[in-house]
């Protein structure tokens, strides 16, 4: 009795490490987001905003090779805030973000993989000017929207059985911007085969983005 429950164990242990250490292309995630924006022009005005907030993605993946993905997220930033006797001004920055599109992956190694996807991503950004000068009171709203395709291209690892790590480069063409290239690199540390804690890091070229989010992943089951 005490071998068949220790070979249950052990069996059981294996079967965990394995699936553990499997890089998951079906997933949901909730993000905690904060963008540091160089070098924006509003009405003539260089600013430089700071955004914070949040974001949801997922991927979902078709067959053995290939995945849907997408997300959205939004940030704001409040630019300035003047309260005064007779006097009040406020300038806030918002970017709400989405993206969707289509990936594919395939083994390099036994725990490499390399990624390609193809999507859509759009950026609609808003800044709402706001005054009170002794009763005199002005408001004005400025709107800007750009997307555009953007194709991306990396390596995706599993280093051990609690972490994996990634490296991408992407090229947007946008309406405005012709061939912005930027870069992501992140992992997910795993406490088991379903929850995880993300972090990622994307340089582009007139912004720094920083993501730490919580994963669950979905892994396929094989019937016998």
């Amino acid at each position: 009795m005490n071998k068949t429950l220790l070979a249950a164990a052990l069996l059981a242990a294996t079967s965990f490490s394995a699936q553990a250490s499997e890089l998951s292309y079906t997933f949901v995630e909730a993000d905690y987001m904060q963008s540091n924006v160089d070098d924006q022009d509003f009405d003539g005005v260089n600013i430089n905003p700071t955004l914070v907030g949040w974001g949801l993605k997922g991927s979902f993946e078709m067959g053995e090779k290939f995945y849907a993905f997408g997300g959205y997220s939004s940030g704001k930033d409040d630019l300035l805030a003047v309260n005064e006797t007779d006097f009040s001004a406020e300038l806030d920055a918002n970017v709400d973000r989405w993206n969707i599109g289509l990936g594919f992956h395939t083994p390099i190694s036994s725990k490499t993989d390399f990624v390609a996807e193809l999507g859509y991503v759009q950026y609609d950004y808003k800044f709402d000017f706001n005054y009170n000068d002794g009763g005199d009171l002005y408001s004005e709203s400025y709107k800007v929207d750009t997307g555009g395709a953007r194709l991306s291209g990396g390596l995706r690892s599993a280093l051990s059985d609690s972490f994996e790590a990634y490296g991408m480069l992407n090229f947007t063409d946008s309406q405005d911007i012709e061939g912005d290239f930027s870069g992501n690199i992140g992992g997910q540390f795993k406490f088991n085969p379903t929850w995880g804690i993300t972090g990622d890091v994307e340089f582009a070229k007139d912004a720094i983005n920083y993501t730490i989010g919580v994963r669950a992943s979905f892994y396929a089951t094989s019937s016998t």
